[in-house]
């Protein structure tokens, strides 16, 4: 993908994750951004809780502990997975 930019031109990583930054850009100069500031995410997190904003629509798949390593492996587009939940069994 950098062979489209142009040689000095700046590639800026956006994103919520610690994944490895890729190594090899040449004179590329390297720009992070990241998602949000601590304010933005404590502000949301009291917006859910106060039942203000709901989420429960967005989990489409639901998998127990079991199942955690598919949950996190086996979304593809195909299977139209918004949000998989991975949810403790409850006892009964």
């Amino acid at each position: 993908m950098l062979t489209l930019l142009h040689p000095t031109a700046p590639v800026v990583l956006v994103g919520l994750n610690d994944a490895p930054v890729p190594t090899g850009l040449g004179a590329h100069r390297l720009i992070g951004a990241f998602g949000y500031r601590d304010a933005d995410f404590a502000r949301s997190v009291e917006l859910i809780v106060g039942g203000r904003v709901r989420l429960a629509h967005l989990v489409t798949h639901r998998f127990g502990l079991d199942e955690a390593e598919r949950a996190l492996t086996a979304p593809r587009p195909q299977d139209n997975v918004v949000k998989a939940a991975i949810v403790p069994l409850t006892p009964h």
